[in-house]
């Protein structure tokens, strides 16, 4: 099945069987397969054998960046070992493609279309006039990282998306994010584009344990005070009169549905309060914001004009929340369903193979995602005996128990741990309040250098943090468990242990609820899938910092009363072996000694 390694785990050889089963009965698996087993190489090989024999093109879908060079490097070592050719190639977000110096990352499809539409992008009018380097520098980019194929068409004064974009079409291997295939927006263009069809498509999903959540974030909508104030300032600035009139009964049909409570919002409600037709004010906005592209590159009126459409286009999955907050009012269009949204893409492909190292319990994704699939959970292929994880019961987080005396005394248990950990170490809280609480506290009582995780880091902030960590003998890392550190960043060979210091529990909102109730109404298991086993996975993702390799061995220390609960400790991987002590300085002595 062109695997590319010499030698094959058991795990591997048990899950490429699995893909293959998968891939000729035209069905669905959904796989934990850890950190370390080797996931990318043992479902690649089957799927491009497949994808050869039967002429089909193989997505392989995850929402890193980092992950592109190592599904492009296993296709090259397929290519080598087998001495077989296919094209492959890779796409990353169109507005981290583009060219432009200080291209905005905000309403960035409005910037690109204002200056292809007035030929003010040399990069895409280079491309259109059909530059003889085009097939050339295709071919030099063949099998490349998308970051090389920006850098490489933006040097030869080539739009990269295009390139790109062309490529695809002669791809047997295409590497992109979730939205090309996910977004009902960007999937038809794409597809047409790249002159693919989803039938006749392989989808790997990788990272799958995200999926969920992204799917919510691309068609959820939100509406606020800041939105409509920048667009009647646009439309006052333009003289647009009648969309200054709409916008001010968006305003006002806005203020008229949102309390200082948070609270759940009837469809028909916010529409009744509208001085017009909903539609009509929708395709008015629509229309001034075309109006005000052509003088400028973007229109933050277009922002109003969408929500407004997906307001009355969204019914079933969907939550409508409304807040008076310090910055005004907000009203939400909350998608809490995602099996809908990944319903006509899974139905219509070839096949689907879903894997992640926190895909737990896989049945789990497998319903929310409303898939008829194959599960299966794989152990980690790491020695146990490089791991000790301890459950210490003598603190919480819980919000009825929250006090100074008891953020003391998780920096106290935190400084301990540390101090018996030779090397560096992660501390990930629930917030940032609580790890803000406790850090003025471990401040005091412990001489390592801590390093502050913020929110909304740049890439180039995160890795020098991690560099500095890493170059550290005994730096401390204090983040949230929802963070970037907590799951979306790789530190093969820097930390030597990791505290979970609380239950990350989803705050008790209006969403939360909403969820609970949908998935008691469908699976029966309201409060398992809406909001213990997410906060579980979110556990499993910061522990798994710790061990990124056979040669890794770190201490994972829950510190945490809860954890010791039959809800949360029956959710924890059996694998673990976890030990639960209050006398956890000799343990952690003697497992490193």
């Amino acid at each position: 099945m062109l695997f590319p390694h010499e030698a094959i785990r058991d795990s591997q050889k048990e899950l490429m069987e699995l893909v293959a089963k998968s891939l000729q009965t035209h069905s669905h698996v959904v796989a934990h397969a850890p950190t370390g087993l080797g996931k990318t190489a043992a479902v690649l090989a089957p799927a491009i054998k497949t994808a050869m024999d039967e002429d089909l093109t193989v997505f392989f879908l995850t929402s890193r960046h980092t992950q592109h060079n190592i599904v492009l490097e296993t296709a090259r070592a397929i290519k080598e070992k087998h001495n077989v050719k296919f094209p492959c190639t890779s796409l990353i977000g169109k507005k981290h493609m583009c060219g432009q110096e200080g291209a905005p990352s905000i309403e960035f499809h409005d910037y690109c279309k204002h200056l292809r539409d007035h030929g003010e992008c040399h990069f895409y009018e280079n491309y259109m006039k059909g530059d003889v380097r085009i097939e050339l520098l295709k071919q030099q980019l063949d099998g490349k990282p998308a970051n090389e194929i920006v850098n490489e068409a933006a040097n030869a004064g080539l739009c990269p998306y295009e390139i790109s974009m062309s490529a695809t079409q002669h791809a047997r291997v295409i590497v992109a994010d979730y939205y090309y295939l996910f977004s009902d927006t960007i999937r038809d263009a794409f597809l047409s584009k790249s002159k693919k069809e989803l039938d006749k498509s392989i989808i790997i999903v990788d990272e799958a344990h995200n999926l969920p959540q992204r799917l919510r974030s691309v068609y959820s909508a939100q509406l606020s005070t800041k939105m409509l104030m920048y667009a009647m300032k646009e439309a006052k600035k333009f003289e647009l009169s009648r969309p200054v009139a709409t916008l001010s009964y968006v305003q006002d049909a806005l203020m008229a549905v949102t309390s200082q409570e948070e609270k759940q919002v009837d469809r028909a409600t916010f529409e009744r309060e509208l001085a017009m037709p909903l539609g009509e004010a929708a395709t008015m906005l629509s229309a001034a914001a075309e109006v005000v592209r052509e003088e400028q590159q973007r229109s933050s009126i277009s922002g109003v004009a969408r929500f407004l459409d997906a307001w009355q286009e969204r019914d079933e999955g969907f939550t409508r929340i409304s807040k008076q907050e310090e910055a005004g009012a907000l009203l939400r269009l909350v998608c809490l369903d995602p099996g809908l949204m990944a319903k006509d893409v899974f139905d219509q492909c070839y096949a689907s193979i879903l894997m992640s190292g926190t895909l737990n319990p896989p049945d789990m994704f497998k319903d929310i995602l409303g898939l008829k699939a194959k599960t299966a959970s794989y152990p980690s292929p790491f020695p146990e005996e490089n791991r000790k994880v301890l459950l210490v019961p003598l603190t919480t987080t819980k919000y009825s128990k929250r006090s100074q005396d008891m953020y003391a005394s998780i920096a106290d248990h935190c400084a301990s741990i540390i101090h018996g950990i030779p090397g560096p170490t992660a501390v990930f809280f629930p917030s940032y309040a609580i790890r803000n609480s406790v850090l003025g506290y471990f401040s005091k009582l412990s001489a390592r250098p801590v390093l502050i995780e913020q929110s909304g880091m740049s890439t180039n902030e995160k890795q020098g943090m991690i560099d500095q960590l890493a170059g550290s003998k005994d730096g401390v890392l204090f983040g949230v468990s929802a963070g970037s550190f907590g799951e979306g960043v790789d530190m093969p060979g820097v930390l030597k242990g990791v505290i979970i210091a609380g239950l990350p529990l989803t705050r008790p909102d209006l969403e939360t609820e909403a969820l609970i109730n949908l998935y008691q109404q469908k699976f029966s298991k309201g409060w398992e899938y809406g909001y213990t086993l997410p906060a579980m996975s979110k556990v499993t993702q910061n522990a798994g910092r710790c061990i990124r390799s056979e040669s890794d061995k770190g201490v994972i220390v829950l510190l945490e009363e809860r954890f010791g609960w039959p809800t949360y400790k029956k959710s924890l991987p059996k694998d673990w072996k976890v030990e639960i002590t209050t006398d956890y300085e000799p343990a952690i002595k003697e497992f490193f000694a």
